[in-house]
């Protein structure tokens, strides 16, 4: 009897252990995929960077379901006289939006004061392919031609787009005019000017719209 009630003991305690096992082994791990929302490529030209986050954000309901933005452009409206009527307190920007799928872009004038109101503007773009070869090494000389910036920005077989704060005149002095195109990774750049000055580039995926530069 006592041979017996050890052998139960000794069976209890192993059974035991093997559920405390059991009950230790960590769960699989699920991992879950990643989805990579595409960069928007934003340029605030001549345009104060809080104004130009505002309009970033209200841009979102302005565009059509199922386009997605590549590049922004957002600057401050030019006015030959006041931009708004009198009494009114406020300022007017201009949009310009270019989609991942190649489509039409959008060009937009906003005008911001109590509220903001949009206004699309029928505007004419060409449908432009980039003309370069992959550059050799990291680094090449652009020489732009009469219409410089209008006619884009075009190097290591892509076009590319501004990033950041920059400036209209920045951007003039592009026309005719030689700068240095560095990357910087595979999908950014830089475009240093004459007088040292730069632009941040990003890469543009496919054909870009641009304007006639008569």
């Amino acid at each position: 009897m006592l041979i017996a009630a050890i052998v139960v003991a000794f069976l209890a305690s192993a059974c035991g252990a093997a559920s405390s096992s059991t009950a230790l082994q960590p769960r699989p791990t699920v991992t879950t995929p990643t989805v990579t929302t595409p960069t928007v490529a934003t340029a605030c030209i001549d345009l104060d960077q809080s104004r130009c986050q505002a309009i970033q954000v209200a841009l979102q309901g302005q565009i059509p379901a199922g386009r997605t933005p590549q590049n922004v452009e957002i600057s401050e409206s030019r006015c030959d006289g006041p931009c708004l009527p009198a009494g009114v307190n406020g300022w007017r920007g201009h949009v310009k939006v270019e989609f991942l799928d190649g489509g039409e872009p959008m060009f937009l004038d906003v005008e911001v004061a109590d509220a903001m109101k949009w206004e699309v503007i029928p505007t004419v773009s060409a449908w432009s392919v980039a003309r370069t070869t992959p550059i050799l090494g990291s680094s090449i000389d652009i020489d732009f031609e009469r219409c410089g910036y209008d006619a884009g920005i075009d190097a290591d077989a892509s076009f590319w787009d501004p990033v950041g704060a920059l400036t209209w005149n920045a951007l003039r002095r592009l026309n005719s005019a030689l700068a240095r195109f560095t990357l910087t990774s595979r999908q950014a750049a830089t475009l240093t000017l004459d007088d040292g000055s730069t632009i941040n580039l990003a890469r543009h995926r496919g054909p870009k719209h641009l304007q006639r530069c008569d």
